[in-house]
């Protein structure tokens, strides 16, 4: 229900996210999002990795502001900015490279229990493992032009608003 909610709120806000991206997103996260429906121990990741959610918000709501800030008042503007750059660091930054800790933590146990390498719940490390990496890539992509132009004197703000963050 949500992921059918989120695809038509993106494409209402001016397609705010390419499509073919944003059905890469859902796909990755409809399997991603099974881990705890199927093993009850892992239940609180669910929660736990919705909280990216929050950020995505922050994301479209930032790109609607920007583009149309002429008419938006400018304490609105710095909260939803602040906001979405705060967001974005707790969440992405430490939160889900913390979630990764913990579920190789858990699966070490779960071997130890079992006497057995493999259990099921062993599929969803690599593929936090590479969400983890995105964060890290995206993360590289919107700080680094600010940083940048922030070293040169010039806007920052334009820069990330270009790249698509």
């Amino acid at each position: 229900m949500y992921v059918c909610v989120s695809c038509l709120c993106l494409h209402a806000y001016e397609n705010c996210l390419p499509g073919f991206l944003e059905l890469q997103h859902h796909f990755v996260a409809i399997i991603y999002l099974s881990a705890p429906v199927f093993w009850v121990e892992y239940r609180w990741f669910m929660g736990a990795c919705l909280t990216v959610e929050v950020n995505t918000w922050f994301l479209i709501l930032r790109r609607l502001v920007y583009k149309r800030q002429s008419w938006i008042p400018a304490i609105c503007v710095e909260v939803v900015d602040k906001s979405f750059y705060i967001s974005w660091i707790v969440i992405r930054c430490f939160i889900y490279p913390s979630l990764l800790v913990k579920m190789v933590n858990l699966a070490i146990i779960g071997i130890q229990l079992s006497g057995h390498f493999w259990h099921w719940p062993l599929l969803f490390i690599p593929l936090h493992f590479f969400l983890c990496v995105l964060n890290l890539k995206w993360s590289y992509d919107l700080f680094e032009p600010i940083i940048r132009k922030r070293m040169t004197g010039n806007g920052a703000k334009q820069a990330t608003l270009a790249t698509g963050l």
